[in-house]
């Protein structure tokens, strides 16, 4: 399948990658504790390169433990057709919850542990600010909006998903609407 060949591909890549910036940030260890000489300030530098060995580490056994998980074969690769609606661009207007609470369609609507729904067409704050500061959206409309990701985290129930997938697109955005090097 291709989202397997694709992780086992992103496997490949990473274990070398983070492996080399482990040791780079290693032999930097001796140099930047050398800062501890100054005594009026903590010693940052040594703290920040041994966060970045930790990080580093972690991420290489990630990644260790994705093509293991890959090589024997323990991922299966399902079709969601929920998820796949959501793609395709048909979002409901109104969202059940499996416990017959419901998000209507006014913008007060709020399900608990979850953000409010604005089901208006406009932009939500994050992407108006977002133009505001000059970074233009990728695409319009976006191809998912701060409310699509928080009526997917109802309707999925996963309340935990909302702020770290709204984080991760304000994240791509901000990186791709930055002038190609």
């Amino acid at each position: 399948s291709q989202v397997i060949g694709e992780l086992r591909l992103l496997a490949q890549r990473q274990i070398p990658y983070h492996g080399r910036w482990m040791k780079y940030c290693c032999y930097m260890l001796p140099v930047s504790s050398l800062f501890t000489l100054v005594p009026i300030i903590p010693n940052f530098p040594f703290f920040y390169n041994l966060f970045r060995v930790y990080s580093h580490y972690k991420a290489r056994h990630g990644a260790q433990y994705l093509q293991h998980m890959l090589d024997e074969n323990s991922y299966e690769v399902v079709v969601d057709s929920e998820l796949s609606r959501w793609y395709q661009g048909e979002m409901l207007p109104q969202t059940s919850t499996p416990d017959s609470r419901t998000v209507a369609g006014d913008s007060s609507a709020r399900a608990p542990g979850y953000s409010s729904i604005n089901h208006s067409p406009e932009l939500s704050d994050d992407d108006q600010r977002t133009l505001e500061s000059g970074s233009p959206l990728l695409e319009d409309p976006p191809l998912i909006s701060d409310n699509d990701i928080t009526r997917m985290a109802v309707y999925f129930q996963l309340p935990l998903f909302e702020p770290t997938i709204r984080r991760a697109r304000h994240q791509i955005v901000a990186d791709l609407s930055k002038p190609s090097q």
